[in-house]
């Protein structure tokens, strides 16, 4: 049996969906895990039903970053001084490119013409600690769990991914905003992406306690939306775990193993 799970992480006050499918069920279930405060024993709650949805599966596709660029580690340090305040007009008109973005993201936005947010930045830093903290912890229990670039393809444990869903609707031509108020949209893209990415599986919504439900036009989110495409990029990396879109043989060279890699 393979398993393969998708994770949409969220901050404070959303919970977070995670996307499951397991080939001896021919459907998808996405479990809507609990909410959270600040409160470190809804922090545990929330690690530990993530955790258990983690279990056993095959490849875990996770929408948060899972590395930090180095550049800006440099500059914290003081190991680059490229950035004294004696520089033109010029210069700091590029700096927001240069060290808050890692070089996955540099590649995003040179390929695909849409910047990522900085993992260094304001509530995406939060995210990628939060994920950075589950996957430590997940290692912990499953010793053999590898993240990719950082460790060894070839474990046979669980492979965790670091996926950029937004990305994957470009690369498909799916351009137009699916957040926010454009509701038709998220329809639009929701129902493709069940047709084209999941094979037309049947998906459905279980919240903590309660019945699981169809997910449908009426209820379905942009976070479900998120999680659903997750789990493609969980199946597919199975087939293509070093993707053409990048140089293959650098993949394993710096900087992706310190930084991570985004794959969409």
């Amino acid at each position: 049996m393979s398993k393969f799970v998708g994770i949409d992480l969220n901050g404070y006050g959303r919970p977070v969906q995670v996307a499951v499918s397991e080939t001896d069920v021919q459907a998808i279930v996405i479990h809507q895990c609990c909410k959270h405060t600040r409160r470190a024993q809804d922090f545990e709650a929330m690690d530990n039903e993530i955790i258990e949805k983690m279990t056993d599966a095959d490849v875990i596709a996770i929408d948060a970053p899972l590395g930090f660029p180095m550049k800006f580690r440099d500059v914290l340090l003081g190991m680059d001084n490229s950035y004294a305040i004696n520089h033109d007009d010029d210069f700091w008109s590029e700096l927001p490119a240069k060290p808050f973005r890692r070089h996955t993201e540099s590649f995003l936005h040179e390929y695909l013409e849409i910047q990522p947010l900085s993992a260094v930045a304001d509530k995406l830093a939060y995210v990628a600690i939060r994920a950075i903290h589950i996957v430590r912890r997940f290692k912990v229990q499953h010793p053999n769990a590898a993240v990719i670039p950082f460790d060894d393809l070839n474990s046979d444990g669980s492979l965790i991914i670091e996926v950029y869903p937004s990305a994957t609707l470009i690369a498909h031509d799916k351009t137009e905003s699916y957040k926010g108020d454009s509701r038709e949209n998220l329809i639009q893209y929701f129902n493709w992406t069940k047709e084209h990415l999941l094979n037309g599986m049947e998906v459905f919504l279980q919240k903590r306690n309660m019945d699981k439900v169809a997910l449908d036009d009426e209820i379905i989110t942009h976070d479900h939306l998120d999680a659903l495409i997750c789990l493609h990029l969980a199946i597919t990396f199975r087939d293509r775990p070093r993707p053409a879109k990048y140089n293959a043989d650098k993949l394993h060279a710096l900087p992706y193993t310190y930084e991570g890699l985004i794959y969409y």
